[in-house]
């Protein structure tokens, strides 16, 4: 039987994104009967509010409302709880407006909630582009992805994307929402699961491709390293066991390919450094294409080294910077 959604998208100046997000959406195949799509506004001060609303006009299963003001939340989490207690249905996906929903997204989700899960999260690869910051940010996506979903497949999920992410809305209600998860202005995803898992719930993974969710990078440096610390400052809340495992996994990669520094005092650091990045190399060749990517092969080995570095350069970030919604 087939599920019936609520699509809640939260919006904050997303003008530009509009148009191509509605063309997806419009595609959905998936009876209108069977699904809502709830934009929730949350103060825009560009034309977002009006553009939705004379856009969406003739399907009769969209509507758009404003944030309700909430007295512990605040920013996106605010956003869509406004939208989730006006959702019709029991079942939520939520979305962002720079994002392109594949045809088959409900269908999809609709068979994997019927096998029994609470929670599914889905796979959200980043549209490659010609640009530098594009490509330093899809292959931390793709290196995060890979370590979420194998992980989730041990029985520790740890990290889910917003933009493809979704629940029943009975659990939300029952874990009182975002309140127990409100002190950053990130965790509507990572949070929210976590807090799921602690209470045992039944949570799966999304990985068809006719499930993916693609998005845009950010277009300069400034910004990528503002939304990374952002979500680095979520995960300094994670349970101790999580963090454990992800310091653990994190400093022995670091380690390993900052040996290649100390190549002058002695030959045999190159043994480590190689050895990871031929690990590394084979791992994205092999691992690349269930996450939306085909990387240059000639960019692998330096993405892999970036990545590391912005490991380092993302914590520290984390603890200098303020959050921005």
């Amino acid at each position: 039987m087939p599920c019936k959604f609520s699509i809640i998208i939260a919006i904050r100046n997303e003008e530009d994104n509009i148009p191509s997000l509605i063309a997806s959406l419009t595609k959905l195949n998936y009876s209108t009967s069977n699904y809502e799509i709830i934009f929730v506004d949350d103060n825009s001060t560009d034309s977002s509010y009006k553009l939705i609303s004379g856009l969406i006009m003739k399907y009769p299963n969209y509507k758009i409302i404003k944030t309700e003001s909430h007295a512990l939340l605040h920013g996106k989490k605010a956003a869509l709880s406004t939208g989730i207690a006006g959702a019709s249905f029991p079942y939520i996906l939520t979305t962002d407006a720079d994002c392109i929903i594949g045809s088959n997204w409900l269908k999809v989700y609709s068979d994997k909630f019927n096998e029994g899960f609470d929670i599914l999260f889905g796979i959200a690869p980043f549209v490659l582009e010609r640009f530098y910051v594009n490509h330093v940010a899809a292959f931390e996506n793709f290196r995060n992805s890979l370590l979420s979903f194998t992980l989730a497949d041990c029985g520790l999920p740890y990290n889910a994307f917003g933009r493809n992410f979704g629940f029943k809305k009975d659990i939300f209600i029952k874990l009182n929402g975002y309140s127990e998860i409100n002190k950053t202005l990130s965790g509507d995803d990572d949070l929210f699961l976590l807090l799921a898992a602690k209470y045992n719930y039944k949570i799966g993974t999304v990985k068809s491709k006719d499930a993916f969710v693609f998005s845009s990078t950010k277009k300069t440096f400034k910004q990528f390293l503002l939304q990374r610390s952002r979500h680095t400052k979520t995960s300094a809340i994670y349970p101790l066991r999580i963090k454990t495992i992800l310091a653990f996994w994190h400093i022995l990669n670091i380690i390993l390919t900052g040996s290649i520094l100390f190549v002058p005092f002695s030959n045999y650091f190159l043994i480590p450094f190689c050895s990871k990045m031929l690990i590394d190399f084979a791992t994205t060749i092999i691992s690349q294409r269930k996450y939306g990517y085909r990387f240059n092969l000639l960019a692998i080995i330096p993405l892999q080294i970036s990545y590391e570095v912005l490991i380092i350069v993302h914590f520290i970030s984390s603890k200098i910077t303020k959050d921005k919604w």
